[in-house]
Protein backbone atom coordinates (compact mmCIF):
# COMPACT_ATOMS: atom_id res chain seq x y z
CA UNK A 1 0.00 0.00 0.00
CA UNK A 2 2.83 2.36 0.82
CA UNK A 3 4.51 1.56 -2.48
CA UNK A 4 1.35 2.57 -4.39
CA UNK A 5 1.06 5.83 -2.42
CA UNK A 6 4.76 6.47 -3.01
CA UNK A 7 4.26 6.50 -6.80
CA UNK A 8 0.65 7.75 -6.94
CA UNK A 9 1.20 11.11 -5.23
CA UNK A 10 4.01 12.30 -7.59
CA UNK A 11 2.03 11.01 -10.58
CA UNK A 12 -1.01 13.04 -9.56
CA UNK A 13 1.15 16.13 -8.96
CA UNK A 14 2.79 15.84 -12.40
CA UNK A 15 -0.59 15.37 -14.11
CA UNK A 16 -1.98 18.47 -12.36
CA UNK A 17 1.01 20.53 -13.50
CA UNK A 18 0.63 19.30 -17.09
CA UNK A 19 -3.12 20.05 -17.03
CA UNK A 20 -2.53 23.57 -15.71
CA UNK A 21 0.11 24.17 -18.38
CA UNK A 22 -2.28 23.16 -21.19
CA UNK A 23 -5.08 25.17 -19.59
CA UNK A 24 -3.00 28.35 -19.33
CA UNK A 25 -1.77 27.90 -22.90
CA UNK A 26 -5.35 27.49 -24.17
CA UNK A 27 -6.54 30.60 -22.32
CA UNK A 28 -3.71 32.74 -23.65
CA UNK A 29 -4.22 31.49 -27.19
CA UNK A 30 -7.95 32.41 -27.17
CA UNK A 31 -7.40 35.77 -25.50
CA UNK A 32 -4.87 37.19 -27.96
CA UNK A 33 -6.15 40.20 -29.86
CA UNK A 34 -3.61 40.17 -32.65
CA UNK A 35 -2.04 37.25 -34.42
CA UNK A 36 0.39 37.32 -37.29
CA UNK A 37 0.61 34.77 -40.05
CA UNK A 38 3.76 33.67 -41.92
CA UNK A 39 3.33 36.30 -44.64
CA UNK A 40 3.51 39.13 -42.07
CA UNK A 41 -0.18 40.06 -42.42
CA UNK A 42 -1.66 41.17 -39.12
CA UNK A 43 -5.15 39.81 -38.46
CA UNK A 44 -7.20 41.63 -35.79
CA UNK A 45 -9.90 40.10 -33.69
CA UNK A 46 -13.51 41.20 -34.29
CA UNK A 47 -13.62 42.75 -30.79
CA UNK A 48 -11.26 45.50 -31.90
CA UNK A 49 -13.39 46.27 -34.95
CA UNK A 50 -16.61 46.55 -32.94
CA UNK A 51 -14.84 48.66 -30.37
CA UNK A 52 -13.48 51.10 -32.94
CA UNK A 53 -16.86 51.46 -34.71
CA UNK A 54 -18.83 52.75 -31.75
CA UNK A 55 -15.94 54.90 -30.52
CA UNK A 56 -15.69 56.56 -33.94
CA UNK A 57 -19.47 57.11 -34.02
CA UNK A 58 -19.31 58.82 -30.64
CA UNK A 59 -16.38 61.00 -31.69
CA UNK A 60 -18.19 62.17 -34.83
CA UNK A 61 -21.26 63.23 -32.89
CA UNK A 62 -21.71 67.01 -33.15
CA UNK A 63 -23.86 67.30 -30.04
CA UNK A 64 -21.89 68.62 -27.08
CA UNK A 65 -22.69 68.09 -23.42
CA UNK A 66 -24.89 65.52 -21.78
CA UNK A 67 -28.61 65.03 -22.36
CA UNK A 68 -30.55 63.55 -19.46
CA UNK A 69 -32.75 60.59 -20.37
CA UNK A 70 -35.78 62.18 -18.64
CA UNK A 71 -37.09 65.66 -19.26
CA UNK A 72 -39.95 65.66 -16.75
CA UNK A 73 -40.61 63.80 -13.54
CA UNK A 74 -44.01 63.53 -11.88
CA UNK A 75 -44.42 62.73 -8.20
CA UNK A 76 -47.63 61.84 -6.40
CA UNK A 77 -47.66 62.67 -2.72
CA UNK A 78 -50.44 61.58 -0.42
CA UNK A 79 -50.58 64.45 2.03
CA UNK A 80 -53.92 63.45 3.51
CA UNK A 81 -52.35 60.78 5.72
CA UNK A 82 -51.34 61.78 9.22
CA UNK A 83 -47.63 61.47 10.00
CA UNK A 84 -47.12 59.24 13.03
CA UNK A 85 -43.97 59.48 15.09
CA UNK A 86 -42.76 56.32 16.76
CA UNK A 87 -40.35 56.47 19.63
CA UNK A 88 -37.58 53.97 20.04
CA UNK A 89 -36.09 53.39 23.46
CA UNK A 90 -32.71 52.03 24.43
CA UNK A 91 -31.97 50.07 27.57
CA UNK A 92 -28.34 49.98 28.67
CA UNK A 93 -26.64 48.23 31.55
CA UNK A 94 -23.19 47.00 32.54
CA UNK A 95 -22.78 43.48 33.89
CA UNK A 96 -19.68 42.35 35.76
CA UNK A 97 -20.76 38.97 37.16
CA UNK A 98 -21.34 35.79 35.09
CA UNK A 99 -24.36 34.93 37.25
CA UNK A 100 -25.93 38.30 36.46
CA UNK A 101 -25.32 37.65 32.77
CA UNK A 102 -27.05 34.27 33.04
CA UNK A 103 -30.06 35.80 34.83
CA UNK A 104 -30.23 38.61 32.28
CA UNK A 105 -30.26 36.17 29.36
CA UNK A 106 -33.05 34.17 31.00
CA UNK A 107 -35.16 37.33 31.44
CA UNK A 108 -34.56 38.39 27.85
CA UNK A 109 -35.50 34.94 26.62
CA UNK A 110 -38.75 35.08 28.63
CA UNK A 111 -39.68 38.49 27.18
CA UNK A 112 -38.51 37.53 23.65
CA UNK A 113 -36.51 40.75 23.14
CA UNK A 114 -33.71 41.22 20.63
CA UNK A 115 -30.49 42.42 22.22
CA UNK A 116 -26.79 42.85 21.65
CA UNK A 117 -23.99 42.25 24.12
CA UNK A 118 -20.61 43.96 23.91
CA UNK A 119 -17.74 42.73 26.03
CA UNK A 120 -14.91 45.05 27.02
CA UNK A 121 -12.53 45.57 29.96
CA UNK A 122 -15.26 46.97 32.21
CA UNK A 123 -17.58 43.99 31.76
CA UNK A 124 -20.43 43.22 29.42
CA UNK A 125 -22.62 46.01 28.06
CA UNK A 126 -26.18 45.20 27.06
CA UNK A 127 -28.09 47.21 24.43
CA UNK A 128 -31.76 46.70 23.68
CA UNK A 129 -33.68 48.82 21.22
CA UNK A 130 -37.44 48.55 21.48
CA UNK A 131 -40.54 50.57 20.64
CA UNK A 132 -42.47 49.19 23.63
CA UNK A 133 -41.60 51.18 26.74
CA UNK A 134 -43.70 48.92 28.98
CA UNK A 135 -41.63 45.84 28.10
CA UNK A 136 -38.41 47.66 28.93
CA UNK A 137 -39.86 49.01 32.18
CA UNK A 138 -40.90 45.51 33.29
CA UNK A 139 -37.44 44.23 32.37
CA UNK A 140 -35.78 46.93 34.51
CA UNK A 141 -37.98 46.03 37.50
CA UNK A 142 -37.21 42.31 37.11
CA UNK A 143 -33.48 43.03 36.76
CA UNK A 144 -33.49 44.86 40.11
CA UNK A 145 -34.17 41.47 41.76
CA UNK A 146 -30.74 40.37 40.50
CA UNK A 147 -29.08 43.66 41.54
CA UNK A 148 -28.60 44.76 37.94
CA UNK A 149 -28.96 48.49 37.34
CA UNK A 150 -30.41 49.36 33.94
CA UNK A 151 -31.34 52.68 32.36
CA UNK A 152 -33.96 53.41 29.71
CA UNK A 153 -33.31 56.36 27.42
CA UNK A 154 -35.11 57.76 24.41
CA UNK A 155 -33.08 56.60 21.42
CA UNK A 156 -34.75 58.29 18.47
CA UNK A 157 -38.04 59.33 16.96
CA UNK A 158 -38.91 57.85 13.60
CA UNK A 159 -41.53 59.34 11.29
CA UNK A 160 -43.72 56.67 9.86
Amino acid sequence: MQRIAYWLIPLIAISVVVFLGFFIYAINEEGSFESSSREGIVVKNSFDDDHSIWVEALSKNERQGYAYPLNEVYLELELSKKIIKERTYRLTTNIHDPYQLFCLKQELKALNLRYSLKKDNNGVELLIESKKYENLKSLVSSLKNYEINAKIKLYKEVSK
